[in-house]
């Protein structure tokens, strides 16, 4: 699917970030990236990710959470690397400055963060009225969230690397807290690390979080739709409707959590 690429700046708090939007035709929602510690908008992880996204109809935000005179900042003293409230405030005016854009004025918003961008997205979530549609963290730290964990309710899923010892850890106990929320599910990668450089490991990455992506916003259209039909692709807004399928897309060998209930799967590769 041919999407349109463009760099944009994003004026929030008094400052300017940067960013690359990327809107392919009819786009059925928009996904906003938040990245980690020391990654930015062209994290080459993220921009695959963000390319199987928009083949499956979704526009793709990237950009970066801090300024590069903040950047320089953190590298020496940290400041803003573990502030999730100074990064979930970004990515809550990130999403204002959507809401706003007149090319993306009613598309249904998804979050996507990985690191501390991951625990960012999910507590930013936590503060939109339930008009998130679903988060994805992949090697996220949602257990920077602390406390308000309990109370998340926006659809969620965490990916973690079978290898990862230490993150798999921190999201296992995390989605135990996670009480209020009715779909969550975390699923390990087998043999990755952190960042999923091994062999075909982000491209499990990206199919897990693209079918849950799609999966969420077709429930989503169907609780705030008067009626529920099936998509003419004409492009899509909150009151458009989509076919729903509400079947899993499962890769690999993965370890699934769902409301604190743990399966183990196990799956050819297609």
């Amino acid at each position: 699917m041919d999407s349109r690429l463009s760099n944009v700046t994003i004026k929030v708090d008094c400052v300017t970030l940067e960013g690359i939007l990327c809107i392919p035709l009819n786009p059925i929602g928009i996904i906003v990236f938040s990245h980690g510690t020391g990654s930015s908008r062209i994290s080459p992880s993220n921009l695959y990710v963000s390319k199987v996204l928009n083949s499956a109809g979704f526009a793709t935000l990237l950009f970066d959470l801090l300024t590069p005179q903040e950047e320089r900042l953190d590298s020496i003293t940290g400041e803003f690397r573990s502030n999730l409230n100074f990064l979930s405030n970004r990515i809550i005016s990130t999403t204002n400055w959507i809401k706003e854009n007149p090319l993306l004025t009613g598309l249904p918003i998804g979050y996507y963060g990985a690191s501390a961008g991951g625990g960012a997205a999910i507590l930013s979530s936590h503060s939109s009225n339930n008009l998130i549609f679903g988060v994805v963290s992949r090697g996220g730290r949602p257990d920077l969230v602390g406390g308000l964990l309990k109370s998340i309710t926006t659809p969620t899923l965490l990916i973690v690397g079978g290898d990862d010892c230490d993150t798999y850890s921190l999201n296992k106990s995390a989605i135990q807290q996670m009480n209020q929320c009715q779909d969550k599910e975390l699923i390990v990668i087998p043999n990755a690390s952190h960042l999923f450089p091994e062999p075909g490991c982000l491209e499990q990455v990206a199919e897990f979080s693209k079918q849950f992506l799609k999966n969420q916003l077709d429930n989503f259209i169907k609780q705030h739709s008067p009626t529920c039909g099936s998509s003419n692709g004409s492009g899509s807004s909150i009151n458009n409707t989509f076919n729903n399928n509400s079947n899993s897309f499962l890769l690999g060998k993965s370890i699934l959590v769902s409301n604190s209930t743990t399966v183990q799967l196990e799956f050819g590769i297609d």
